[in-house]
């Protein structure tokens, strides 16, 4: 888009047409061209000057217009992102809890499982005591022997996720305790020397590879769930 130019900003741009075509026009052959040459550049630099004070207000309130426009904008734009970040954020946090929900379900109901193993397991151990040695030979080749029933494969189903929303969970490092993790190093050099100065690259990495398993005094290993929306 091309701005409409003012009489003054008409004017100078046609003076500037006439110095510029005279300018390439010269030709320097003797001291009296020479002499024209020179006029010629001071022309061109009072020209440059008359230009940029003939442009400076406009350039100023356009620039001034910019920026209010930026800020309108930003003013928009800012609270909505930091209301999508909320949200994912709320979401993430959600989908967090409710997996360690199921986690820990799977957890008890496992335990579960084993108890009543255990108890099955004891009471068939009891049962053939309590029997003649033919009895207890028939009951151990049907079960197995003392102990022979198998605990229970115990599933549960993991949350589905919502439509359209997808995680990403990275596992991550931080050390809190520099001395603490030093001390540690201390007592295997040559296995340990990596932690000597925390580098969170490594630790990035061995957060990764181990999901966070990794036992390191002063070093937290922690997970970075981030939410994205379709």
């Amino acid at each position: 888009m091309t701005a409409k130019l003012t009489k003054a900003q008409l004017k100078v741009s046609s003076e500037a047409e006439e110095v510029v075509e005279r300018a390439n026009g010269l030709v320097i052959s003797n001291e009296k061209s020479a002499e024209e040459a020179s006029n010629a550049i001071r022309a061109i630099k009072a020209m440059v000057a008359e230009a940029k004070k003939v442009f400076a207000d406009p350039k100023k309130k356009a620039y001034e217009a910019h920026q209010s426009i930026v800020k309108a904008e930003k003013g928009i734009i800012d609270p909505l992102n930091r209301a999508e970040k909320t949200i994912k954020q709320k979401v993430a946090t959600w989908m967090i809890d409710r997996e360690r929900a199921a986690k820990a379900e799977q957890m008890r109901l496992e335990a579960e499982a084993r108890r009543q193993a255990q108890e099955q397991a004891e009471a068939e151990a009891k049962a053939i005591e309590s029997v003649d040695s033919a009895t207890a030979r028939a009951i151990r080749s049907t079960v197995g022997g003392i102990g022979g029933s198998s605990v229970p494969t115990v599933h549960v189903e993991q949350p589905a996720k919502p439509a359209g929303v997808s995680t990403r969970t990275l596992h991550r490092a931080r050390n809190y305790d520099l001395i603490a993790t030093i001390m540690w190093v201390a007592e295997d050099p040559d296995a340990r020397a990596p932690w000597l100065t925390f580098n969170q690259s490594h630790a990035n990495d061995v957060a990764t590879t181990t999901k966070g398993g990794m036992v390191v005094p002063g070093v937290e290993f922690y997970t970075d769930t981030s939410v994205a929306v379709r």
